[in-house]
């Protein structure tokens, strides 16, 4: 019969392999025939190795009740001492700084330990994971510094909750979940058509047409480096540095993308809003240029304003909100709000203008706009375009490459698409509108 702590090695080997088969996504059927078999014998495996550790502990059980009589038996006077081990729990984590990532210290306690058990491959704190229900959904390689992890439901929803709350212009744009690094989105073009008929007439009949949006998913990834003396020291700053530098990397390069990419790979192949050839400033229907002279964010009118909204299609209203550079919101939304008398300036009021909310993008042009500059957008970004996560963020470490600084490099990345699907058209606007300095 195995021994207990043999058992529990084996278990967990059973476990991880199990957890990489099922993370195999292919359309092999050679790969899927292998992986279905390789499945049902860790099956059978992790079934013997129930019922062996069963027989273990019923061992184990039997020798502690012996031993218990005959101590009760030979030493009734002494008091029966029975060892056990402190098994730690994220409530009694005490942390007096303030957190700025996580909504509590447990939350923050927890995704330290992931990474330094999971990631790093520190077998205390992973220890400390698989008894406090903190599970890796899958590992890559036979180690986890030399391979990547899938990682943990709160890790994974704090680093996306952090992107979320950047409130940047792609958080606007229709969300759609990938299941492939492909995906076709039908949308409507042209639904059917009537007309006014008499009594006895035949009823013409119309087609309704749709077309298809593609959405291609591109990899992003980034490196970062902590010292070994914060992973030692606090699993607890280690999770808020992990989160603050992935979150704040991975925002700024979607939303540079997402408002000014040119659909090269330095871009993730994504085409920007305010692409040169092929953004909106391409189609005159959907832009507002400024008179001739109004050249500066100084010169913009609130009639400038007023034209942009009367510009915007009735649908995208309800949805509506602008779009622009801190730069353009201080020195021209809120110049014209406070010569108007209107102050927007109110705590917990939020960026608005004008009754509409505003998205505020260091993307956008801001204190060097100048003529031609599309400075402001306005409309419902969600019917203009779409955004795909294809899979969440992945984590890998190496505890080798920068042992000469002391230091441990942690790797993620995440696959996401974007695409701007309607922008108007050279005589129609589309669901968003943009607001063009003038010619100088």
């Amino acid at each position: 019969m195995q021994k207990l702590d043999q058992i529990k090695k084996e278990s967990r080997q059973v476990a991880d392999e199990i957890d990489a088969l099922r993370a195999v996504e292919t359309d092999d059927a050679a790969v899927i025939e292998q992986r279905d078999a390789d499945l049902d014998r860790l099956m059978k495996r992790a079934e013997e190795l129930t019922a062996d550790a069963e027989a273990a502990t019923k061992v184990v059980e039997a020798r502690q009740k012996l031993d218990a009589i005959v101590n009760r038996c030979t030493a009734l006077d002494q008091p029966q001492t029975v060892d056990t081990r402190e098994v730690a729990k994220p409530e009694p984590v005490r942390y007096g700084r303030r957190l700025r990532h996580f909504d509590s210290v447990e939350a923050a306690y927890r995704c330290g330990q992931f990474i330094a058990g999971y990631v790093i491959g520190n077998e205390s704190a992973r220890e400390w994971c698989e008894n406090n229900n903190v599970e890796s959904r899958a590992m890559g390689g036979a180690s986890a510094t030399k391979g990547g992890a899938f990682v943990d439901d709160i890790l994974s929803d704090t680093l996306i909750r952090n992107v979320e709350e950047k409130d940047e212009i792609y958080n606007d744009m229709q969300q759609f979940p990938m299941v492939s690094d492909t995906l076709l989105i039908p949308k409507r073009t042209a639904g059917f058509s009537g007309a006014w008929t008499a009594e006895n007439a035949e009823i013409s009949t119309s087609d309704a047409t749709a077309t298809q949006i593609q959405l291609v998913a591109s990899k992003y990834a980034t490196g970062t480096r902590v010292s070994t003396e914060l992973v030692a020291d606090s699993v607890i700053d280690l999770a808020q540095m992990v989160v603050t530098e992935f979150a704040t990397t991975y925002t700024a390069a979607l939303t540079e993308a997402v408002v000014n990419g040119d659909g090269s790979s330095s871009y993730g192949s994504i085409t920007g809003i305010l692409d040169s050839t092929s953004g909106i400033a391409s189609n005159a229907g959907s832009i507002h240029e400024c008179a001739a002279g109004a050249n500066l964010p100084s010169e913009v009118s609130v009639n400038d304003f007023t034209t942009l909204l009367a510009l915007c299609p009735r649908y995208a209203l309800d949805n509506a909100r602008f779009v622009c550079s801190p730069y353009i919101y201080h020195q021209v939304l809120q110049r014209l709000d406070l010569a108007q008398g209107v102050s927007s300036l109110q705590v917990g009021a939020g960026a608005n203008f004008l009754g509409y909310p505003v998205t505020l993008s260091t993307a956008m042009p801001g204190s060097s706009a100048d003529a031609g500059d599309v400075v402001v957008l306005f409309g419902d970004m969600s019917r203009a375009g779409a955004f795909g996560l294809r899979r969440n963020f992945e984590l890998a470490s190496s505890t080798d490459r920068y042992i000469e600084y002391g230091q441990v490099g942690f790797f993620g990345s995440i696959r996401a698409a974007a695409a701007w699907h309607d922008l108007g058209s050279a005589s129609a606007a589309g669901p968003v509108v943009g607001l063009q300095l003038g010619s100088a």
